[in-house]
């Protein structure tokens, strides 16, 4: 079988030479690959499982103050009178925050005594008890009389009474 082959050359032209493969411009190649290469991570990042950390409930108020007040004999004997009233009754004051939602960490003394008063669950020996605490706190505080480290003891001793009588 023979083929005939008609070249339609003029005279004294000759065959092209194959053209070499067409090379596209690097940069658009390492675009691509960077490209490809964030979608994957952002895929990967979307689709793996992402373990929640777990949320710690806030302690129990009384379980709470009885280990600040157990946390604050412990350096009894590092604080004078009058850090130690103030700390009792900022651990008291935040119990009753925390327990009955009452404002009483920004409230004076007698403000907070006043707004007690409707509330059913401060009864009068509780309400007696608390007026007591506090008064020797502000006593101490205010006054600057510096009883010593029983009269420091006895505030621990009346803030637990507190905790324990309501609840």
């Amino acid at each position: 079988m023979t083929a005939a082959v008609f070249l339609f050359l003029g005279a004294g032209e000759e065959i092209e030479d194959i053209r070499p493969p067409v090379v596209s411009d690097p940069v658009w190649v390492i675009l691509a690959i960077l490209t490809g290469l964030l979608l994957a991570v952002l895929l990967a990042y979307l689709l793996w499982p992402n373990p929640k950390p777990a949320v710690i409930p806030p302690p129990e108020p009384t379980a709470w103050a009885r280990t600040k007040l157990a946390d604050l004999e412990g350096r009894l004997a590092k604080l004078s009178a009058y850090g130690t009233s103030i700390e009792a009754s900022d651990i008291l004051r935040e119990y009753v925050m925390r327990r009955y939602g009452l404002r009483a960490t920004q409230q004076t003394t007698p403000e907070f005594l006043a707004s007690i008063l409707p509330h059913p669950s401060f009864t009068p020996p509780l309400r007696e008890l608390l007026a007591d605490f506090l008064g020797a706190c502000d006593q101490i505080k205010y006054a600057r009389v510096d009883p010593g480290v029983e009269a420091s003891e006895n505030l621990l001793e009346q803030a637990r009474a507190f905790i324990d009588q309501v609840s």
